[in-house]
């Protein structure tokens, strides 16, 4: 027969585990019950973010339909901030027009965009130019530095030189000896809407303007100037922009490219990339052409400093 001492021993030790497992029970609902708060909140969040993405397109959209002297924001990627609902808002519009189309583009203008990269590796920026080229011609010759299915191969990627034309700018990242720094520093200035081998100066960004041959940076910033200054004035674009003509486009008006990166209070970031185009149906006069993730841009689209993009020609 046990003594009362060990029977209040027995029982302040079943007490003391009634009150551990209680304590562990409230912890794994509290736990539960934060996680399910959580969850709830990111997914409003993420829906709150996704709808007002897609109003900043639709305002994207409605600033495309507007004539020329009634633009507001310049067409040339330049960056516009504004905010809806408490979410901070950077979107961008880019006529595909100023930009280096990859399957219809000259060779020299995607040779000028690749030696300004910001590389020690002066070889690979050969190398990822000719490999694009081999990319998207339909023979098995190689360039120079290119890549064929063979250099594929012996590098143990898992595909072959497409040898056709490029479906998206997500094919950039496959080509031989790229890498995501250099992707980073070159998809901005690329294309595959334009169709035209040339640029149109006057919607053309930064990157691409410096990236023309013989083109002098210092001549690139106050043409930048001119063309603010134009769209802040509501007078026309100046057209005038010492370059080589056979680089010159015609302005298309009828494909752009749309960035909206957008910050909710809560810190929810989301992240867009669109292509619409004109249509002939006034009811719809515009069609998506791509809606997709996208990524961070810079502050300043048109106002990268000097050493973002090297100037050593």
């Amino acid at each position: 027969m046990q003594s009362p001492n060990n029977q209040q021993g027995i029982a302040l030790i079943i007490v003391l585990w009634v009150i551990l497992m209680l304590t562990v029970i409230a912890s794994s609902i509290a736990f539960s019950t934060r996680s399910e708060i959580n969850m709830t909140q990111n997914f409003r969040d993420t829906a709150v973010a996704i709808s007002i993405a897609e109003a900043a397109a639709s305002r994207a959209v409605i600033e495309l339909t507007r004539s020329v002297d009634q633009r507001m924001w310049q067409f040339d990627g330049s960056i516009n901030e504004w905010e809806m609902h408490g979410a901070k808002i950077r979107i961008s519009i880019q006529d595909v027009a100023g930009l280096i189309d990859l399957n219809a583009g000259q060779e020299q203008l995607i040779r000028g965009i690749l030696n300004r990269i910001k590389t020690e590796n002066n070889e690979l920026k050969n190398q990822i130019t000719d490999a694009i080229l081999d990319w998207r011609d339909p023979d098995n010759l190689k360039h120079l530095n290119g890549a064929e299915d063979l250099d594929y191969e012996q590098n143990e990627y898992a595909y072959r030189s497409k040898d056709r034309s490029f479906d998206s700018l997500d094919e950039l990242k496959q080509i031989f000896g790229m890498t995501p720094e250099i992707y980073d520093q070159i998809e901005s200035a690329f294309t595959i809407y334009s169709k035209q081998p040339g640029i149109n100066p006057i919607v053309a960004p930064k990157k691409v303007l410096i990236a023309v041959p013989g083109v002098d940076a210092n001549l690139v910033n106050d043409y930048i100037e001119l063309r603010k200054e134009a769209y802040q004035q509501r007078n026309p674009i100046p057209p005038e922009f010492q370059m080589n003509g056979s680089y010159l486009a015609s302005t298309s008006d009828m494909t752009y490219r749309i960035r909206i990166n957008l910050t909710l209070p809560s810190g929810t970031a989301l992240y867009r990339d669109a292509v619409v185009t004109r249509t002939e149906n006034p009811a719809q006069p515009f069609t998506i052409v791509s809606w997709k993730n996208g990524a961070v841009f810079p502050e300043k689209e048109n106002e990268v400093t000097e050493d973002e993009f090297e100037t050593k020609k």
